[in-house]
């Protein structure tokens, strides 16, 4: 919980930044924060209310894409990690760095390689907000089935 924690905290702090720093997408780098924050909050309490002993620990029956992000922790980390260093890049690019020879020579592939990861990271996301829903309201039902008994 305490990595989640940390994780969600600086992500927030850099996109709230950028957010200060390019207004004109303010509104997208707000929506990645809540993505971010009620993805993985949503995954991480579907997980323990079903009994899972981990968040990383994905079932047969749940999504592939989810499956495949979570079981191959190299994986998991080139999609955080490409991820992260996006942001990070827009954070340089604010100070001027796309003019200098650090950012021609460097900044700019890194950022055409670690942007469609980026999206695809949100694209996950996406993906494992939806399974917890999903996840959580099968349980809640049962739930409800349980307690009319």
């Amino acid at each position: 919980v305490l990595s989640f924690l940390h994780n969600r905290c600086t992500t927030a702090c850099l996109l709230c930044y950028l957010a200060l720093k390019y207004p004109s997408y303010a509104l997208v780098f707000q929506f990645l924060i809540a993505l971010d924050v009620s993805s993985h909050y949503m995954h991480m309490y579907s997980s323990l209310t079903s009994g899972a002993s981990s968040h990383k620990k994905i079932s047969e029956s749940s999504n592939f894409i989810l499956r495949a992000y979570y079981s191959n922790n190299n994986v998991l980390f080139a999609f955080c990690f490409a991820n992260e260093l996006f942001f990070v890049i827009l954070y340089l690019f604010s100070f001027g760095y796309q003019n200098s020879a650090l950012g021609k020579i460097l900044l700019y592939p890194l950022a055409a390689l670690t942007g469609p990861i980026c999206l695809g990271k949100q694209i996950i996301n996406c993906i494992q907000f939806a399974n917890a829903s999903k996840s959580l309201a099968q349980l809640d039902v049962e739930e409800r089935k349980q307690s009319r008994k």
